[in-house]
């Protein structure tokens, strides 16, 4: 009877112990999961997903009964451990001591530290094979954990927590996180992630960051006829025209190529047919400004002072979700002796020296500018045209898309 006696507390002491670790690792691997396969499991109408979602539907049900089954089997565990030693004959004094000491390190280390670990590492194996059994105990233990849920929704209303199903919404924090490790895998090899970070950090954009700087515009005076007008627009790849009044920062408004169709008189001032400007701050989000473009193709962006220190567009704003246009747009490699040469490249007008002679080893010694269009600017003493074709070195460079105002496109060709 002794020995039976024994051999059911020895019992007794395993199932606890596996039950302490059990509530352990179901804690932390249920919470960890990824909602992104439960939602998948729940569109495939697979059982296991709908089960698991009814779980972590009700988190505070699921942490009442991981926190009361946990102490159970704990309490379960430490007294059962202290009635093995007493019956093994050691003196209670010393047999408390034991077993405070033997139950805290194992229950610790084997009940806590290493299954929680393991149920964060194997969450999604862990939570399929054992979400029935944890179903049982919400079911088993209900009596004592549906007061405590009233409770904390007691404790909710009373200082205005509002409270969040985890796996209804998705943050854009996983958004991104996804989609970044998803770019990184190779699975979408032409998506751009930092578009996805645009589109979120948009709500902090400020118009500066998008704004087109009046002296990249091409102003015309008030006073030209359509006649001078159109021609500016058949000469150049623009889709507007800023008009100014007695000199250039004092922009009225503006024109575009469709507002020229149909005018006889072809000697009319522009300023008769040009639409108005309106005026925004340049210090606030680019997310107000979007009703505005509903009505204009173009904003005239003011400072502080009042000065109009640029225009803006629909398109300027996209941009600035999309992305500009890389530096490097396009190369070709030819071979020479079996090593790869570039041979050829085109890159945009703000493409750094630096980046030029860090890439390609194209080195343009030249302290007072910092970007190839600036170089070139410097050394024509103009804003060349298209076409215009440069030597220095072993390379030959060839403007390929210019304006008025800037170089946008040049192509590199290695001659040597």
């Amino acid at each position: 009877m002794f020995n039976f006696y024994i051999i059911i507390l020895f019992v007794l002491l395993i199932i606890t112990f596996l039950l302490s670790m059990f509530f352990s690792a179901s804690e932390n691997s249920f919470i960890q999961l990824n909602k992104f396969k439960i939602k998948n499991l729940i569109y495939k109408n697979k059982k296991i997903g709908r089960e698991i979602y009814k779980i972590l539907s009700n988190m505070d049900l699921f942490l009442s009964t991981i926190l009361v089954g946990n102490n159970f089997a704990i309490f379960g565990f430490t007294s059962i451990s202290l009635l093995l030693l007493l019956k093994f004959g050691i003196p209670k004094a010393q047999a408390t001591t034991y077993n405070l000491i033997f139950s805290t390190l194992l229950i610790l280390l084997f009940a806590e530290i290493a299954p929680k670990n393991i149920g964060r590492e194997r969450s999604h194996y862990f939570s399929y094979k054992f979400y029935p059994l944890l179903k049982f105990f919400q079911r088993l233990f209900l009596p004592i954990t549906y007061p405590v849920s009233l409770l904390i929704k007691l404790i909710y209303s009373l200082f205005n927590i509002t409270k969040e199903n985890r796996l209804d919404e998705i943050s854009k924090k996983e958004i991104y996180t996804l989609t970044k490790s998803s770019g990184m895998k190779g699975l979408f090899p032409n998506f751009d992630t930092k578009m996805i970070e645009r589109i979120f950090n948009f709500r902090n954009k400020r118009i500066y960051d998008a704004i087109i700087p009046l002296n990249e515009t091409q102003p015309i005076s008030s006073k030209k006829t359509i006649n001078n007008v159109k021609k500016i627009f058949s000469e150049n790849d623009i889709e507007y025209l800023p008009v100014y009044k007695n000199n250039i920062t004092n922009i009225i408004g503006y024109t575009k190529p469709t507002d020229l169709l149909n005018i006889k008189n072809k000697e009319l001032p522009i300023r008769e047919i040009m639409r108005d400007l309106i005026y925004i701050p340049e210090f606030i989000n680019l997310l107000d400004i979007l009703d505005y473009f509903e009505e204009e193709f173009v904003l005239g962006v003011i400072d502080e002072y009042g000065i109009v220190s640029g225009l803006i567009t629909l398109n300027d704003v996209i941009d600035e979700i999309l992305g500009e246009e890389e530096n490097i747009i396009s190369k070709k490699v030819k071979a020479d002796n079996n090593i790869n040469i570039v041979d050829e490249i085109i890159v945009s007008g703000k493409t750094p020296l630096e980046q030029l002679k860090i890439e390609f080893g194209i080195d343009i010694k030249d302290k007072d500018v910092n970007t190839l269009a600036g170089f070139l600017m410097k050394t024509f003493k103009k804003i060349p045209s298209r076409g215009t074709t440069y030597k220095y070195g072993n390379y030959q460079f060839k403007i390929l898309k210019s304006s008025p105002t800037k170089i946008k496109r040049i192509k590199i060709k290695n001659i040597s």
